[in-house]
């Protein structure tokens, strides 16, 4: 009898581990993984289940492998002090570009007289300048997504430098085209790369306030940059112009040589990095997206009426209050001003939106996923002030108002600008933030372009129309424009959420990932529960043999031990 229960036993044990091996084989099969049919191997306790802004609105749900080493976000090794000393490194390095168009500004009447040339030669060196600007980010930002930031910086610093002595040596107007391009060249990679690096360093709830302080480098030089080019050219020259922009060249090579690691986001372990494509034409691609295309176009025109104002100053101060270079440079102090407030408190009120919405959604784990339209809601007050800014300015110098209205009003312009900037280039660089500097080329690429134009066309439509009606003109275009940017804030997440990258985008920490379909799944499902209602079927069986087994054994042993008491 006892032989008998250890064949119950042991037939019972093996029964339970095929169905343990069944279930496995079951589970094993319900997994549709996105790197193909390659099988995965389980072990008890490593499942967990993941949600993500990828698979909400999906079918599908996610089943994470959590197996591998703990993956840890590479922006947590950064320090507070570090963060805040990388930060002030490239936005000091981005005072170049800016403070190298608008010191000139003060100096072209004296240039156009010291070198024996005309007026549209010297405005086509401002012209030249801003060409490259505009081109050359989309090669830059290309350049550092694939070989790092720090090498990108320390090439084309470097490539300042030497266009800064080349136009303070210049003696005749080409030699100063030549050099005002290639100085262009090398200004140009801060403004693509330094958001780049801001999304390498800081979190998601952290870049906004970062970008208004970065933007403080690159709007710095607009409100000193003609105060110290009309006092330079007034009395040391217009060449120390250019010595002085390649000293801010050389200082921000050291700095970036000494301080400055290399931030760019390496993949997470296990995961091999895709390979990126050299083609700085590439990046253009960004605009097919119709979030990303109605954002540009609204920071375009935006840029393209702050520009206008700048390259009229010196003929509108100059020519209609008699100001001399040096008073021309102190009037751009409005408008540049206006640009640093507005960038301290644009960034800061940005973030404060972002946490709002990141509070609504009840998503508080910092470097979680928090849909980044949230931010900007925080371009309204910005969309209120430029407008009115900007038909102050016009009007006021067109009928020759006292100047201190049209210098108020170009600080309301340059604060509500900022504004609408901090929250702009932020977005932007959350919605690709492994190609932040790509996309940043993007709008650097469209706003430098659009501003050309404008500052191409500016004098030739100014005397027919007036100052007053091409920035009336302007402002309606802006405010067509913004009306496009709250769309985005309105539907914006709706939109990425139906399409690639984003329908089908981890934006957490990533790790091996394995979507299950529900219809597949259930049909699994109930073949597994057929399998094991065969399995179970087979165990009743095999128990009742047993037990037969068992009851002929002792109808056997009855009869011999009958016979033996006969006997």
């Amino acid at each position: 009898m006892r032989d008998n229960i250890d064949i119950v036993v042991d037939k019972i044990k093996e029964l339970e581990e095929n169905m343990d091996n069944q279930d496995i084989v079951n589970c094993n099969r319900s997994y549709d993984s996105n790197q193909g049919d390659s099988s995965t191997t389980l072990e008890k306790d490593t499942i967990s289940i993941k949600t993500s802004s990828s698979t909400l609105n999906s079918p599908s749900s996610t089943v994470v492998d959590t197996t591998e080493e703990e993956y840890i976000d590479p922006r947590s090794k950064y320090s507070q002090a570090r963060k805040k000393l990388i930060l002030f490194t490239i936005a000091f390095a981005g005072l170049i570009g800016p403070i190298g168009s608008t010191i000139y500004y003060p100096a072209m009447k004296v240039i156009e007289k010291d070198l024996h040339t005309t007026s549209y030669l010297v405005n086509l060196s401002v012209s030249s300048f801003m060409v490259t600007m505009a081109v050359m980010p989309l090669a830059w930002g290309v350049f550092s997504d694939v070989y790092g930031r720090r090498r990108i910086y320390i090439v084309s610093l470097f490539i300042s430098l030497v266009a800064g002595i080349g136009s303070a040596l210049s003696n005749n107007i080409y030699l100063l085209l030549i050099f005002r391009a290639i100085q262009g060249i090398g200004c140009s990679s801060v403004n693509s790369v330094g958001a780049g690096t801001i999304s390498d360093v800081f979190f998601q709830e952290e870049r906004g306030s970062a970008m208004g302080i970065y933007y403080l480098g690159a709007l710095v030089g607009p409100a000193v940059g003609p105060i110290l080019g009309g006092v330079m050219t007034d009395y040391i020259g217009w060449k120390s112009i250019f010595w002085l922009l390649a000293a801010i060249s050389l200082i921000s090579f050291v700095m970036i040589y000494v301080f400055l690691p290399e931030t760019k986001i390496p993949p997470p372990p296990g995961v091999e990095e895709p390979k990126k494509s050299l083609n700085p034409v590439k990046p253009l691609a960004y605009l097919r997206f119709k979030n990303i295309r109605l954002v540009i176009c609204m920071v375009c025109l935006i840029y393209a009426s702050y520009y206008s104002i700048n390259i009229g100053l010196p003929s509108d101060y100059g020519d209609k209050y008699g100001f001399s270079s040096t008073y021309t440079g102190f009037m751009y102090f409005g408008v540049g001003l206006g640009n640093v407030l507005g960038s301290l408190y644009g960034g800061r009120y940005s973030d404060f939106m972002l946490k709002r919405s990141q509070k609504k959604l009840s998503l508080k784990m910092k470097g979680g996923n928090i849909p980044s339209e949230g931010r900007l809601k925080s371009i309204i007050p910005g969309l209120i002030l430029f407008p009115i800014g900007l038909l102050c300015h016009g009007w006021s110098v067109n009928f020759v108002w006292p100047w201190l209205i049209p210098f108020i009003s170009q600080f309301v312009v340059g604060f509500g600008m900022m504004f609408v900037f901090s929250s702009t280039s932020t977005y932007l660089v959350e919605q690709f933030p492994e190609n932040s500097a790509a996309i940043m080329s993007v709008n650097n690429f469209s706003r430098f372009t659009v501003s050309t134009i404008a500052i191409t066309v500016y004098q030739p439509v100014v005397e027919v129309i007036g100052t007053g009606w091409y920035f009336t003109a302007f402002t309606c275009f802006s405010l067509l424009a913004a009306l496009g940017t709250l769309w985005v804030y309105k539907n914006g997440e709706a939109y990425r959420m139906k399409r690639k990258p984003w329908c089908d985008q981890v934006i957490d920490v990533p790790m091996t990932e394995i979507k299950i379909d529900e219809k597949n799944n259930s049909k699994e499902t109930i073949k597994g529960e057929i399998d094991n209602d065969e399995l179970t079927e087979n165990v009743n069986n095999d128990i009742t043999e047993i037990k037969s087994l068992d009851k002929d054994q002792q109808t056997v042993h009855s009869l011999n031990k009958n016979d033996s008491n006969n006997k």
